[in-house]
């Protein structure tokens, strides 16, 4: 394994949480006790000291099913809202046009509340079943 910071290849365990399922994927009944478990360990690059996860599960893998949709918890719209009126008021009250790239957009909740500040918006999101919610929304 390298570094993804700087390339190096010495590293140190910090958490080892052994094998866990993937979060957030909800399972049907027949599916219980057939998922799959993947290393779960944190280290620290011994060259740039930066902590990583040692172990990375391919995207076809994460994302081909992905069920969690972040518009479903109205306290998460409500924290999505209040950072996005905290950073538009402290930041960009008089910048015009406004516009945010959001990485790992899920189903465009956080965006639709830059939306309502008056932002362009664009998501990204590596879930073909989940890009498409945000993008008929």
């Amino acid at each position: 394994m390298k570094c993804r910071v700087c390339d190096g290849s010495d590293f140190e365990l910090v958490v080892d949480l052994k094998d866990q399922p993937l979060a957030l994927n909800f399972l049907t009944k027949e599916e219980v006790g057939k998922e799959l478990f993947y290393p779960l360990r944190v280290v620290v690059c011994l060259r740039c000291k930066t902590a990583q996860l040692d172990y990375t599960i391919k995207k076809e893998v994460v994302y081909s099913k992905h069920t969690y949709l972040s518009g479903i918890t109205r306290s998460l719209y409500d924290h999505f809202y209040k950072t996005a009126k905290d950073v538009d008021d402290h930041f960009f009250s008089n910048k015009f046009p406004k516009s945010v790239l959001d990485i790992g957009s899920n189903d465009g909740t956080q965006l639709k509340c830059y939306q309502k500040l008056g932002y362009e918006v664009l998501g990204v999101e590596p879930s073909s079943n989940i890009a498409k919610i945000a993008n008929e929304s």
